[in-house]
């Protein structure tokens, strides 16, 4: 099975790092913990896709924000970025770069999920 390499966003555990996954939809709903649900948001100097947890906000989670994203985001998310061929090898131009989205995520006190709705 192919993996692809991403950037987990755990605001619980407050990091982010690179990580891999299979490339299948049972696996990304697993890593955000339920039924997946894609946002652009201003990560660096493009938008790239999150993938965040679609009910995040209706359950128990911690929260976080993106430098320029107009709303909280809930629970664990990740990028995922292109990959290349079937050895599921990540492009030279496409390289995680967890620093970057360490600079732009802020993390937030755990909130009253009813005052987020």
């Amino acid at each position: 099975m192919t993996q692809v390499l991403i950037i987990v966003i755990d605001p619980e555990a407050k990091t982010i790092q690179a990580d891999t996954i299979d490339d299948n939809l049972t696996s990304m709903q697993q890593m955000v913990g339920g039924n997946i649900e894609r946002v652009m948001a201003p990560l660096g100097d493009e938008a790239e896709i999150l993938w965040i947890d679609e009910e995040g906000k209706l359950k128990e989670n911690f929260h976080f924000n993106v430098k320029g994203f107009p709303d909280i985001i809930a629970g664990k998310a990740f990028i995922c970025r292109e990959v290349d061929g079937p050895d599921g090898f990540v492009n030279g131009d496409t390289e995680l770069d967890v620093a970057a989205v360490q600079g732009l995520v802020t993390w937030l006190p755990h909130l009253d999920n009813q005052a987020l709705l």
